[in-house]
Order: C-alpha cells, then sequence, then structure tokens
C-alpha cells in the first residue's frame, strides 16, 4: 500500500550496522580488538572489532526478554537464578568465547545503548556528571559497574525504579543484563568498558547518507 520495499533484518546485518552508528562515537579504540555488545529483547549481537573493521560478528537468540522469560522468577532476581542464567550463557556462547580466544582476546568491551544508557545515567547522577548534550560515548569505569550491578541485583522492581537514572523501560530487563555482561567480564577478564550512545540507528543513516546503502 505504501510502495515501500520491506525485508527482514537478520542478525549479522543488524550487527554490522550497530558497529557502523558505534563507529562514529570515537569509542572504539585504534590500538586493539575491543567486543561491541548490543543486547536486545530478543537477541544480543556480538561484534569483535577493531575502529576501521569487523573481526567477526554474531547473534544470539538470548536477548533480555528471552533470559527474564526463562529463567527470572523472584523480586530481587534469586541467587539461584543469577548462577542458572550465568550457567546458561556460557553454554550458548562458546561460539563467542571460541572466536575470542583464537584471535587473542579482548579488554574492552563496548555497549551500545539500551541497559548500557541507563547505566551511564546511573553512574553520572551517582557522581553528579553532567554529560554534554553532543556527547556520542562515555566511559563507565569497572569498579563504578560492579557496584551498580550489586546494588541494582539486590533490589526488587520498585527500588529499582526509584534508582537515580533509571527509567521504567530498563527496570525489568536491566537485571538479565547485568548478568550478561557479568558474565562476559569474567570469562573474558575485562579490563574496560565504554558506552557508545549511537546504534542501530545511527548506523543506518550514516550508510545512506554516505551512499553505502
Amino acid at each position: 500500500e505504501t510502495g515501500w520495499d520491506t525485508f527482514i533484518l537478520s542478525g549479522e546485518q543488524e550487527a554490522s550496522w550497530i558497529y557502523e552508528g558505534v563507529k562514529q562515537t570515537g569509542v572504539i579504540p585504534s590500538d586493539h580488538s575491543s567486543l561491541l555488545v548490543d543486547i536486545g529483547g530478543g537477541s544480543v549481537e556480538f561484534v569483535l572489532c577493531n575502529a576501521t573493521d569487523i573481526l567477526w560478528k554474531q547473534s544470539f537468540e538470548i536477548g533480555g526478554q528471552r533470559l527474564m522469560d526463562k529463567f527470572q522468577h523472584s523480586e530481587p532476581i534469586a541467587e539461584v537464578e543469577i548462577k542458572e542464567i550465568a550457567y546458561y550463557l556460557k553454554g550458548e556462547l562458546k561460539p563467542l568465547w571460541d572466536a575470542l580466544h583464537s584471535r587473542g582476546g579482548v579488554k574492552t568491551l563496548i555497549g551500545s545503548s539500551g541497559s548500557f544508557d541507563t547505566l551511564c545515567d546511573i553512574y553520572c547522577r551517582q557522581e553528579g556528571i553532567v554529560l554534554d548534550a553532543k556527547a556520542k560515548g562515555y566511559a563507565l569505569p569497572l569498579d563504578i559497574f560492579q557496584s551498580i550491578a550489586k546494588d541494582l541485583l539486590a533490589k526488587n522492581r520498585a527500588e529499582r525504579l526509584v534508582t537515580a537514572g533509571m527509567i521504567e523501560l530498563r527496570v525489568d530487563m536491566i537485571v538479565v543484563s547485568l548478568v550478561l555482561i557479568e558474565t562476559l567480564i569474567a570469562q573474558l577478564e575485562i579490563e574496560e568498558i565504554n558506552v557508545s550512545f549511537y546504534a542501530l540507528k545511527e548506523g543506518l543513516m550514516s550508510l545512506v547518507v554516505n551512499g553505502k546503502l
């Protein structure tokens, strides 16, 4: 009826476009490879990359809503549920562990939008940091992430909702997202986290503007 062509976006194509968005922010280190992570409701996209190229990418059907439905039945989340999620992820993400191990591993985790935006907002509110309105990304200190994660995982929904920097859109899914991020940090021995405020939308816009799509 509209005359528009439509298509179903594959997870791998989505990962590529997310990378194009994140690449514009300057949060990808130029001197070593990093792991880009985009946590959605149905899937999670992983991109091993540097500042100029994608080295490996894969989409996994382990999104936040799926993990919530499968594992989280308590508020606050029970310790046994956290352990079950971590165990499940270690198995489901074997292709990721293998890909990174064969390429020498990574020390930098880059989170794009979603729960990572909220974690950055919570950090800034706690520290009284006012981000420039034109900021495209920010560094989230690892110890600060661990402190925020410990605090949020111990809270029920109502308590999380009144946490400074939290938004209702993220209050549920952020719990399992934290467990996923913690699992990545532990398995990969991550040393730093960068947050990109750009993702799929900005990547698509960049490709269109530059005549690549």
